[in-house]
């Protein structure tokens, strides 16, 4: 419920506090030069990645428990367990499979909102990102830059709904891609 409850840029300025001033650990804002090694950046994307991510990671534990809880409670769980299956194949091939459906729709739908949450994220830290790109553009009315940049969301969105639709014919076996629907009177 925490992570749930607090907004991104406050847990971005804590982890700021906490891990940059305080212990000094990481570094607060900013990025790399390009000559630099790859693992030394890395540096500079701790803190904006688990501030952006601890809301969709609370998020998505929560769900997925309750989705959990939802199919433990399934007529073909307790005829799995009334086999005598063991405990663990219960709830890896018969429930936690069944369960991952609605999961994975959340977190496609959750991808455009990582990106859009990102314009707050890179603001706090200061990390020239497509959000700060976007933010510029719209206060120097670039509006081709805007269009573009707007464009390429809307494409992740369309990307975030195909890969549902695909995940959701490899998790149920019920639904099948280019499956012709057979119709009563034709």
């Amino acid at each position: 419920m925490v992570g749930i409850s607090i907004p991104e840029f406050f847990i971005g300025i804590l982890v700021i506090l906490l891990f940059a001033i305080k212990l000094q650990w990481l570094p607060a804002q900013g990025r790399t030069d390009i000559g630099i090694n790859a693992f030394q950046s890395l540096r500079f994307l701790i803190l904006p990645a688990c501030s952006l991510g601890l809301v969709l990671t609370a998020a998505l534990t929560r769900y997925t428990r309750n989705s959990m809880l939802d199919v433990l409670n399934k007529d073909y769980v307790k005829t799995a367990r009334a086999k005598g299956l063991p405990e663990w194949e219960v709830y890896f091939k018969h429930a936690f499979r069944n369960s991952l459906m609605p999961v994975s729709v959340l977190v496609c739908y959750r991808l455009p909102m990582i990106i859009s949450g990102s314009v707050v994220i890179e603001t706090v830290f200061g990390y020239a990102g497509i959000g700060q790109r976007l933010i510029t553009a719209i206060n120097g009315n670039d509006y081709p830059l805007v269009l573009l940049i707007i464009f390429l969301l809307s494409i992740v969105s369309l990307l975030a709904s195909m890969l549902i639709d695909i995940l959701t014919a490899i998790l149920d076996p019920r639904v099948r891609i280019g499956a012709k629907l057979t119709g009563g009177g034709r």
